[in-house]
């Protein structure tokens, strides 16, 4: 095999994608969660070492910006002042 075959190859590899090794989306892509549960890439990176995360700062911006352009609902009864609990919540209760 010369260099010119290995660069064909190497050109048609795709970098991997990162996975969650741990948690509720363990085994999951970085980008599905980002999708579907953003709040938990925010939780990830507040609660979690940074050494376990699969994914880096842009990604936690990313997600946190989608989790804050989203409408809470606050409810003054409510022990929880974090409006990203408050939100998963209520998902929750749904």
């Amino acid at each position: 095999m010369d260099r010119e075959d290995i660069v064909k190859r190497a050109s048609k590899m795709k970098p991997p994608k990162p996975k969650f090794g741990f948690g509720k989306h363990k085994g999951h892509l970085v980008e599905t969660v980002l999708r579907s549960d953003p709040e938990y890439i925010v939780w990830a990176w507040r609660n979690v070492a940074k050494s376990y995360l699969p994914f880096g700062k842009d990604v936690f911006e990313q997600a946190y910006g989608f989790v804050k352009d989203m409408e809470y609902e606050y409810d003054d009864s409510d022990e929880m002042d974090d409006p990203v609990e408050q939100w998963a919540r209520g998902i929750a209760d749904e």
